[in-house]
């Protein structure tokens, strides 16, 4: 009787990464790999606006703090950066 791995490997739910020598081959390909970039930027970007306006104009939020509006709004900037980075590593 095969075992539990043996099914969802075979059903296409495990994936070996390391099949072939040490070769990773990528699950999707590079359409999936291109919408996770637009998707980063797209949430990172929108974030980034809304923070922004709180710091600024105090409107999504009510400006409660202007240290977390700050913090946020550079970790924004960073992970839209990181995607942006990684999108033009696709090309």
């Amino acid at each position: 009787m095969p075992d539990l791995f043996w099914i969802l490997q075979r059903c296409g739910f495990v994936v070996n990464l390391w099949s072939r020598g040490g070769i990773m081959q990528a699950v999707k390909g590079l359409f999936m790999e291109k919408w996770l970039c637009w998707g980063s930027m797209g949430v990172a970007g929108l974030l980034l606006l809304l923070f922004l306006l709180d710091l600024f104009l105090s409107i999504p939020f009510g400006g409660i703090s202007s240290t977390v509006d700050i913090l946020i709004v550079l970790c924004c900037g960073i992970v839209l950066y990181l995607a942006y980075d990684a999108f033009r590593d696709l090309r």
